[in-house]
């Protein structure tokens, strides 16, 4: 039996709009901040336990002084830091 394909209908700015979705977003939110604090015991350089993964001056000057770590979205290209690719 083969699954019922999803139908899924993009919506700008639904977590301003939908209840379920506000919600969803401020969860998300608090886990990643959650694990933020984590992976900062062990790589407390990018201080990630301020910064929470947003790319503040300390975090890109970490970057340039001792590059990428296992935790870094190789797709994202922060201006003027080494990238994956």
């Amino acid at each position: 039996v083969h699954p019922v394909p999803l139908r899924v209908r993009p919506v700008i700015k639904a977590d301003r709009d939908c209840a379920s979705v506000s919600a969803a977003s401020v969860i998300a939110k608090v886990a990643r901040d959650g694990y933020m604090a984590e992976i900062h015991e062990t790589h407390p350089a990018y201080q990630w336990n301020r910064n929470k993964g947003y790319a503040s001056a300390e975090h890109r000057d970490a970057i340039r002084d001792i590059g990428l770590s296992p935790f870094h979205r190789s797709s994202w290209a922060i201006a003027d830091v080494p990238t994956l690719f």
